[in-house]
C-alpha cells in the first residue's frame, strides 16, 4: 500500500486536490478563507498584496517554540533515561542488545543525553540544547530556502544559445511518445512475424497458458528458460529486444524488485553474507524468494506484451467474444481502448494551443497553476467526451459484439500453433513441478 500510495495514488490526489483549491481561489475564495483566514486575497490588486505582509500570522508559531524552549527542563523530572536515549551502561551486564552495543560508538550526538560538557547546571543544559537545536534548525532552513531562491533566480535569467523547456513543451513529447507506442503497436501487429500468423484465439489461449504456467513454477532454472523461449519468440516475431527491455523488463524489476527486497533479508535460512555497518543478514532463501518474484513477473510481463504487441486489437476483441466473454465487458474495453485515444489527442491539442499563446518561460508558481488548471479542464472534457463517444458508438449500431471484414477461421499452422503452446507449457509445468 505504500508504494501505490506514495508513486501513483498520491501524485493522482496532489493534482486533483491542487486543481480544486485552484478552482475555488477563481470562483469562490470565501470558501478557502473560512479555514484559512490569512490566506491572500489573490483578487486583490498587487499593490494592496504587496503591503499586506503575511508576518503577523508566524507570531503564534514563533511563541509556540518559545514556549516549548522554555519547558524543555521539565525532561530533568522523569525517572531513568527517555524512550530511545539509552546507552549500553544503562543495561545489566549480558542484556545489552547487540544491535545497540555494536552501533552505539557509531555517532555521538553533540549535546548527548542534553546535558553539555560546559554547562554544570543540568536545567540550564537541558535548555542549551534546546535552543541550539532549535537555531541549528533554523539556520539550515534558511540557507536551503537562499539556495533555492538563488537557482530559481538563475532558472529566470535568459541563457545565450539555449531555451530551457517548459511544462508545456514537456507535456506535449509525453502525449506524442504515447501515441508513438501505440502506433508502433498496430505496425508490429500488421508485420509478418511468427505469433502475427496466428490467430488471434490461439494466441489468446497459448499466452494465457504460458502465463499461468510462469506463475505456477517451482524452480528457478525452468522458469529461466522459459523468459529465453519468450525472447526468442519475441525475436521470431520481428521485436527487437530493445524493445522489451524498454518496455516490460526494466519497468517490472523496479516494481517487483521494490517489493522482493525486503523477503531477502527478512527470509529465515542460510546465511549467504551480512551487510556491514547495518549487520543484516541475507539468507538463501530470501535470495531464491526474491528471484521468483523477479522472474515470475518477468516473464508472465513478457508474454502479455506478446500478446498485445503481435494482434491486432480489434481481432483481440473478437477472440474475446469467441469465449463468451461478456458483450458488457467487450464493449466497455473496446470503448476505453477508443476513449484513450481521443484523450490523448484532446490534451495535446490543448497543450499545443496553450505553447503558441505562451511568451518566455513561466514563473514555478504560473507552471504549477497551469499544471492544475490543465487538469480540471481535461476532466471536465473527458465527461463531455464520454457521452459523445458513447452516442456516436450506438449511433452507429454497436451493442458490443465486434465485426471484422473477414470471419477468421482455423487453419493448419493455427492448430500447430496451439499444440506448441500447450506443449510448451506442459513440458515446463512437468520439468517445473
Amino acid at each position: 500500500m505504500m508504494i501505490g500510495h506514495l508513486s501513483f495514488a498520491g501524485f493522482a490526489e496532489l493534482v486533483i486536490s491542487s486543481g480544486v483549491v485552484a478552482w475555488l481561489q477563481k470562483v469562490d475564495p470565501g470558501l478557502l478563507r473560512l479555514t484559512a483566514p490569512d490566506a491572500p486575497d489573490l483578487n486583490a490588486p498587487a499593490s494592496l498584496q504587496e503591503d499586506r505582509k503575511l508576518w503577523p500570522a508566524a507570531w503564534k508559531l514563533w511563541l509556540g517554540l518559545g514556549i516549548l524552549l522554555a519547558l524543555t527542563p521539565l525532561g530533568i523530572l522523569t525517572v531513568g533515561a527517555g524512550w530511545g536515549e539509552w546507552r549500553p551502561g544503562d543495561f545489566s551486564l549480558g542484556q545489552v542488545p547487540s544491535g545497540l552495543a555494536r552501533l552505539s560508538s557509531l555517532w555521538t550526538a553533540p549535546f548527548a543525553r542534553y546535558a553539555p560538557s560546559f554547562v554544570p547546571n543540568a536545567w540550564f543544559g537541558y535548555l542549551v540544547s534546546a535552543m541550539v537545536g532549535v537555531g541549528l534548525i533554523i539556520l539550515l532552513s534558511l540557507l536551503l530556502y537562499r539556495v533555492v531562491s538563488y537557482r530559481a533566480a538563475t532558472v529566470r535569467e535568459p541563457v545565450a544559445g539555449r531555451r530551457r523547456k517548459s511544462f508545456v513543451e514537456k507535456t506535449i513529447r509525453s502525449l506524442l511518445h504515447v501515441l508513438q507506442d501505440a502506433l508502433f503497436a498496430e505496425e508490429t501487429a500488421q508485420s509478418a512475424g511468427l505469433l502475427q500468423r496466428l490467430d488471434a484465439r490461439v494466441k489468446l489461449v497459448g499466452m494465457g497458458l504460458l502465463i499461468l504456467t510462469a506463475v505456477a513454477l517451482h524452480r528457478i532454472s525452468v522458469l529461466a528458460a522459459l523468459l529465453a523461449a519468450a525472447v526468442l519468440l519475441a525475436a521470431a516475431s520481428r521485436i527487437p529486444v530493445r524493445v522489451l527491455a524498454a518496455k516490460v523488463w526494466i519497468g517490472v524489476l523496479a516494481f517487483t524488485g521494490i517489493v522482493a527486497l525486503p523477503a531477502i533479508f527478512l527470509t529465515p535460512g542460510v546465511a549467504v553474507f551480512r551487510l556491514p555497518v547495518l549487520d543484516w543478514t541475507v539468507s538463501y532463501q530470501g535470495l531464491r524468494t526474491a528471484a521468483f518474484l523477479i522472474l515470475r513477473g518477468e516473464t508472465a510481463a513478457t508474454f502479455a506484451v506478446l500478446l498485445v504487441l503481435c494482434t491486432l486489437w480489434t481481432r483481440l476483441l473478437r477472440a474475446l467474444r469467441f469465449f463468451r466473454v461478456p458483450a458488457v465487458l467487450v464493449a466497455i474495453v473496446g470503448m476505453t481502448y477508443r476513449y484513450i485515444f481521443l484523450f490523448l489527442e484532446t490534451a495535446r491539442d490543448m497543450f499545443e494551443a496553450r505553447e503558441v499563446r505562451l511568451i518566455g518561460s513561466l514563473e514555478p508558481a504560473d507552471r504549477r497553476r497551469l499544471a492544475t488548471a490543465s487538469a480540471g479542464l481535461l476532466l471536465g472534457k473527458s465527461i463531455q467526451l464520454s457521452g459523445e463517444v458513447h452516442l456516436a458508438m450506438q449511433a452507429r449500431g454497436f451493442r458490443g459484439d465486434i465485426h471484422l471484414l473477414e470471419n477468421p477461421s482455423m487453419r493448419s499452422k493455427d492448430w500447430l500453433g496451439l499444440a506448441a503452446f500447450s506443449g510448451l507449457a506442459g513440458a515446463a509445468m512437468w520439468f517445473g513441478r
